[in-house]
């Protein structure tokens, strides 16, 4: 009996000399952020911020876009309405192998909140003409990344908005295959 006793009173001085755990009021981060999550402004982003031009910038692969070919982003905003913003024009200098082409801006119709932006869905676009001795091929144009960044010139804030990468490229655009869905890829910004 003498060692029943004591067996308890060991147990209870130890279970009191354990400090209690602290209580879990917040779920763990997840260890992997789910790319099709709609994200929060940028940290230090107002809400009121508003948008009013986005600024696209293209790396080409090792398949040029030629001097012919036309390559576009359309939008498609969240209300339905639709803009369709110009990166490359007929007769204008070929994209070479291996390029960067940064700065083509494409003014909004009226300004945009963040909000408003990460649900507009984009799309690369692209027409593949060459000149009538190669009609029969047409372009072939692999471009590496697309990056976007949103312009709020009033606060001067330029947050990205979306930036997408492959390799080793992004996608292989062609006379089958002329639009890319820019918004499907997996943001890196």
């Amino acid at each position: 009996m003498k060692t029943t006793i004591r067996a308890t009173l060991f147990f209870v001085a130890a279970a009191m000399s354990v400090p209690a755990s602290p209580q879990i009021r917040n779920a763990p981060p997840p260890v992997m952020a789910n790319p099709n999550a709609q994200s929060e402004p940028p940290h230090g982003t107002p809400h009121h911020e508003q948008y009013t031009a986005l600024e696209f910038t293209v790396a080409t692969g090792d398949d040029d876009l030629r001097s012919a070919s036309t390559a576009w982003v359309s939008l498609v905003f969240p209300d339905g309405t639709k803009k369709r913003c110009s990166l490359h024009d007929d007769g204008e200098q070929s994209w070479d192998n291996g390029s960067k082409h940064p700065g083509h801006q494409c003014i909004l119709s009226s300004p945009m909140n963040w909000g408003q932006l990460r649900k507009t869905r984009m799309f690369l676009g692209f027409d593949g003409r060459l000149p009538q001795t190669y009609q029969d091929t047409g372009d072939n144009w692999n471009v590496n990344e697309v990056r976007v960044v949103a312009i709020d010139t009033a606060d001067k804030h330029f947050p990205c908005l979306l930036d997408a990468k492959g390799g080793p490229y992004l996608v292989r655009l062609t006379l089958s295959r002329t639009s890319y869905e820019l918004t499907e890829t997996v943001n890196r910004c």
